[in-house]
Order: structure tokens, then C-alpha cells, then sequence
């Protein structure tokens, strides 16, 4: 078996590699979720966008075949939060099922960790929800954070519940004002990000992740999220205000282009203050209501929860998401990485 591993600039992958590139990332989030399309050369293109990190590429190849990859991500240097999380990256990696266990994600990890030896990583993250996945993960580093994702069949919707939440907003003495956006626009930023940044300061720590949110940053994060949402997905966006204009709760989501039938969910948050008054049930109802009404194409919704997230795991149940599969986060330390693999 002839396998060489080397290390891939973006520009080769979005030419001379680009077929293969594009049939392995679908062949990866395929066998993570058997449904999804293939992905079409726009999607492909996006995914090698690199203008918001750094991203260093190994593949392996069988001479001139593509059998595997490891990819890390790290923040640029004008990054507004990269003093504070420099530190920390993310891997990414799949190798082909029939060049499996012979030795090939060992040596796409050895040479991934030498070429960040000196970058001043010391901490990077991964996730798998397979068991092959999860045994080499293991061996790298240790579990961190647990998800369902979850799936809900809308001919399997009791809608009646829908109907019932949906009366929560008219109750005696909620005085809120709910809104609909399908755009990141400047005036929604400015309205969501404080809600938005302090629910991602209560996320990272539930997902036991070491990342330090810069509250100056949050806008920045909308707003690079701007053109991938308007070119690959429907985006909906439900915000809950109270009487004096303050975003309470939001939830979001989008019906992705490449496959009309799934709506995905993002982010669902109601702020600290506000909770217990059924402000996430009416979310959740208005954002099903809405595609009830409007896109009837739309026949399930995927979403994912950390496990310790009881409140959001609850509403899903009672609505009816069943578990598809679970979700393994892992923190890798760069320095006993280093040592297990002998590098």
C-alpha cells in the first residue's frame, strides 16, 4: 500500500483536488447522516473559505487518490478574540471506511499535531458520532461535552400543542412584542447580540469549553455569518421583546437550500431573567406555526442539545424529536498528544 500524507494549500483543493474534495466532505457528512444530498460545488467552495481562520490541511493519498484527510482550524491573528483563545483550535478529519484501521488517521494525526508544534496551540477540540470515530478520539484526548441531535417529523406533529404554546404570548401580563427576520441586518445585530453573547458565554460553559467570549466581538460573529445564510439557507429568526424594547428570547433557524425538506435549527435562548414564563415553548411554537403556514415543502426539523440542557430537551421531547444519534465532544492537549504519538 503505497500512502503518502502531505500537507494540502487551500488553492490546490479548490483546483486540482476539487472533485475529490467535494465527494469526500459528502461522503463524510453522509455517513453521518445517510439523508443528506451531495454536496453541489457552491457548498464545496464555501467550506474552503478561509477568510475567518487559519486552516492547516493534511490529506492521504494512494497515489493520486484521495483516502483521507485531518484538517485544523485556527483563529487569524485579526481576530477580535484571538489574544484571549489563540490557544485553542479545532480538527476536523475522515478517512475513507475501506483504508480504515490500518494505521492512517495515526499518521494523518502525527503529522496535523508536528505542523502546529509551534504555533502555541495548547488545546484543540473534535467531536464524532460514530464508534470508530470515538475510539480514535479516545486515544487522543478525552470526552468533553455530550449532544442529542434530534429530529422531529412534522406528519408526526401533534399541532395541537403548537396551538396551545402560541396562546402563551396573549396571556395576562406578558407584554411582549414578538418580531420576524429573515435578514442580519444591522439594526437585528445590535437588537439580539447582547442576548446572543451572553447565551454563548452560558453555552461554552455547559459544552465545557475553554473559549473566552469577548462581548465587542458578538456583532462580528453575526455579521460574518451574513453571507452564508443569505446564499445557502431560508433564515428565520424569531425575537421576543418586552415592554421597554429588550430582546428576551430569540430563536432561529434555516430551511437549507440544498435540501428544502429539513429545516434546521440553531440556537433557541431566552434570557436568565425571563425563564419559567414559557417563553422557549412559545419560540418553538412560533417558529413551527410559521413553517405550517408558509413552507409546506418542509418535512422535518433537526436540532441538537447538550445532554445537560433538561429545559430545551424537555420541550423537544414533548413536541416529539426523537434521538438520531449522539454527539461526542473531545478536548485534545497538544502537548500529551505530542507524547502519545511520538512525535
Amino acid at each position: 500500500m503505497n500512502i503518502q500524507i502531505r500537507k494540502v494549500e487551500t488553492e490546490e483543493l479548490r483546483t486540482a483536488l476539487f472533485l475529490q474534495y467535494k465527494m469526500h466532505i459528502s461522503m463524510m457528512l453522509q455517513e453521518r447522516d445517510p439523508e443528506t444530498k451531495p454536496m453541489s460545488d457552491e457548498m464545496a467552495m464555501q467550506w474552503l473559505d478561509d477568510k475567518n481562520e487559519v486552516c492547516v490541511r493534511n490529506y492521504a493519498f494512494e497515489n493520486e487518490k484521495v483516502i483521507g484527510f485531518m484538517e485544523i482550524y485556527l483563529r487569524k491573528p485579526d481576530d477580535p478574540e484571538y489574544g484571549l483563545n489563540k490557544g485553542l483550535g479545532y480538527m476536523s478529519g475522515y478517512v475513507v471506511p475501506e483504508y480504515r484501521n490500518r494505521g492512517i488517521g495515526t499518521s494523518l494525526a502525527k503529522k496535523a499535531f508536528l505542523d502546529i508544534k509551534d504555533a502555541g496551540v495548547h488545546t484543540i477540540g473534535s467531536y464524532s458520532c460514530s464508534e470508530e470515530g470515538n475510539r480514535f478520539l479516545q486515544k487522543l484526548g478525552v470526552p468533553s461535552s455530550i449532544f442529542s441531535i434530534m429530529r422531529l417529523e412534522f406528519d408526526g406533529l401533534d399541532w395541537s400543542i403548537i396551538d396551545e404554546w402560541l396562546k402563551i404570548a396573549k396571556k395576562p401580563g406578558n407584554n411582549w412584542k414578538v418580531e420576524l427576520h429573515t435578514e442580519i441586518t444591522d439594526q437585528f445585530v445590535d437588537d439580539v447580540s447582547d442576548l446572543s453573547f451572553a447565551t454563548a458565554v452560558e453555552f461554552n460553559k455547559m459544552n465545557n469549553q475553554e473559549t473566552i467570549d469577548l462581548r465587542e466581538a458578538e456583532k462580528k460573529k453575526w455579521q460574518d455569518s451574513k453571507e452564508f445564510l443569505e446564499k445557502f439557507r431560508q433564515y428565520r429568526c424569531f425575537l421576543v421583546k418586552d415592554a421597554n424594547g429588550m430582546v428576551i428570547g430569540y430563536t432561529e433557524g434555516g430551511i437549507d437550500n440544498e435540501n428544502p425538506g429539513r429545516f434546521m435549527q440553531y440556537v433557541t435562548a431566552v434570557d436568565a431573567e425571563h425563564r419559567g414564563n414559557g417563553i422557549g415553548k412559545l419560540l418553538k411554537a412560533l417558529m413551527l406555526d410559521h413553517i405550517r403556514q408558509n413552507n409546506p415543502q418542509v418535512k422535518m426539523i433537526t436540532t441538537g442539545n447538550n445532554d445537560l440542557n433538561a429545559p430545551m430537551l424537555g420541550i423537544n421531547s414533548r413536541l416529539g424529536f426523537k434521538k438520531r444519534r449522539t454527539e461526542i465532544n473531545y478536548k485534545i492537549r497538544v502537548e500529551e498528544v505530542l507524547k502519545k504519538l511520538g512525535v
